[in-house]
């Protein structure tokens, strides 16, 4: 598998379980606190109505330790990131697995009816931020529209983007379309969807649609 194209494969998991890493906030007491998600999956009838296949759903874990005014607390977090991936041909280029779609779960909980986990308060710009910061070949990327879509029963908006990046081998850059959803409340735990895949696939923007719909979640 190409390298550059893993980077990106992984880049939307890497980014959102670094940015909760510095974005927690502080509980007071004594003892360690520990929260898990479970993982979000597509459907097997997404799966085979877009071509998509499971590429990898693993743990996505953070523990951050606070010291504020000589208290110190430790907070645990079990995430998960499940990721599917279809091969794509893109004119003289190879074929290759690159239309990548993700899904997120983290946490949600509150102590003493204060929430700590900040992601439904992100907006899906900070989000696209956070995947451009790990992944650095990913250039000028631009909102490009919105639009709202099921997803675990709830009616997300989805954020589109446009930009460039290299995932098919150095000096190599092709452009880009992102769909980034906002934060779902769904159980115990807040999920998110993305989707990216060269923009000159026919299609693949409907692929996307249906594989945010067919997003799975065992609360």
């Amino acid at each position: 598998m190409n390298s550059q194209r893993r980077r990106l494969l992984a880049a939307s998991g890497a980014a959102l379980t670094g940015g909760l890493a510095g974005c927690l906030d502080f509980v007071t007491g004594d003892e360690a606190l520990e929260f898990a998600s479970s993982p979000g999956s597509v459907s097997q009838d997404a799966l085979d109505r877009t071509g998509y296949g499971e590429h990898e759903i693993e743990e996505a874990p953070i523990e951050e330790t606070f010291e504020v005014g000589g208290q110190s607390r430790t907070v645990r977090l079990t995430n998960w990131h499940s990721q599917y991936d279809r091969a794509v041909d893109i004119g003289l280029l190879d074929r290759f697995q690159g239309a990548v779609f993700s899904v997120f779960s983290t946490p949600k909980f509150e102590v003493a009816g204060r929430s700590i986990n900040p992601i439904d308060r992100w907006d899906t710009d900070r989000i696209v931020g956070m995947v451009q910061d790990r992944y650095e070949g990913l250039d000028d990327l631009r909102r490009a529209g919105e639009y709202t879509t099921p997803m675990l029963g709830a009616e997300p908006t989805i954020t589109e983007y446009e930009g460039r990046a290299d995932i098919v081998g150095e000096g190599v850059a092709i452009d880009l379309r992102l769909h980034v959803s906002e934060a779902v409340d769904h159980g115990d735990d807040f999920l998110l969807g993305l989707g990216v895949y060269p923009a000159d696939v026919p299609g693949e923007d409907e692929a996307v649609r249906t594989l945010l719909d067919g997003v799975d979640h065992e609360s």
